[in-house]
């Protein structure tokens, strides 16, 4: 039996050596590339996760936001409506004092126009009576009475027109008066007619409203008045 062999100690660590991998070497250049793309790296991963957190914040406002306008909208919508309200009451007063004054402004300046219209509306009842009076303010009857003298030699009602002066009644008014009928104009009724009339607007203001039932007018109603009237 031959001599055992020798362990060759130096010789098996040679070897082990010499099988091993080297470390990676990494030269300066590549480890500050490195280290400048993880910094990209770690900036735009802190951004994503700031926008989203500042996306979320902001959505969370609104929301709220949102839920605040909505409970306050009924207020909103009513004080709206109440300011509206308010505005065209003053601008249907506006209008009426502005009609008031410019008719009486027109009335002293023309006193007689109104008057001579009313005598062109009588023309067909003046035809068919003997004789009609048309009273008016004493300090407009003479220069009157020339005017409707002429108009009735125009219209063949002359001679049936009695022109008389009345220091009760305002300058632009007059009554046109015949047997069984006449015609009156006054000007303190037609303001107060101006008037009731704004008062009504007033009381329906609401219906008319867009969107409201009594917007438009109700035919069906009116084409039974109608037929009530008929059958009476």
């Amino acid at each position: 039996m031959g001599a055992p062999a020798r362990y060759m100690f130096d010789e098996v660590f040679a070897l082990a050596q010499a099988g091993e991998p080297e470390p990676p070497r990494f030269e300066e250049a590549e480890l500050r590339q490195a280290a400048h793309e993880a910094r990209q790296e770690g900036y735009a991963a802190g951004e994503a996760a700031g926008r989203a957190d500042a996306l979320a914040r902001i959505e969370h406002q609104l929301a709220n936001a949102c839920d605040r306008l909505f409970d306050t909208l009924p207020g909103l919508i009513a004080a709206s409506d109440a300011h509206r309200a308010m505005t065209e009451d003053a601008a249907v007063d506006i209008g009426v004092q502005m009609a008031r004054k410019l008719s009486r402004a027109l009335v002293a300046r023309y006193p007689l126009v109104e008057i001579v219209d009313l005598f062109r509306q009588a023309i067909d009842e003046i035809r068919a009576v003997p004789h009609v009076v048309l009273r008016v303010n004493d300090t407009l009857a003479d220069p009157l009475s020339e005017r409707i003298g002429k108009l009735a030699r125009e219209t063949g009602v002359e001679g049936r027109v009695i022109v008389m002066g009345d220091p009760d009644i305002v300058p632009g008014d007059a009554r046109l008066e015949w047997a069984d009928g006449g015609m009156v104009r006054d000007t303190a009724e037609l303001e107060a007619s101006l008037e009731e009339a704004v008062k009504r607007f007033a009381l329906r203001r609401p219906q008319m409203r867009p969107g409201s039932a009594d917007t438009m007018p109700d035919t069906d109603s009116g084409a039974h008045d109608d037929a009530s009237e008929q059958e009476t």
